[in-house]
């Protein structure tokens, strides 16, 4: 099935799983999982609020 860019896509989350270890009080303490996050159609990465770099471009300074 080919992806549109007028495609609607719904869906329904039945299970999430985390580690103890980024639970606070049985919730998903934030600042502990600091999640990265990828945005389009900028693209980019953030974590929290905070601009981490642009995609496909920010790795190549970590191979050096």
């Amino acid at each position: 099935m080919p992806f549109g860019v007028d495609t609607l896509y719904l869906g329904e989350i039945v299970a999430v799983h985390a580690e103890e270890s980024v639970l606070t009080g049985g919730k998903v303490d934030w600042h502990k999982l600091r999640p990265l996050l990828f945005t389009f159609p900028d693209p980019a990465y953030w974590a929290m609020g905070e601009y981490v770099g642009k995609a496909w471009s920010i790795g190549k300074q970590l191979q050096r």
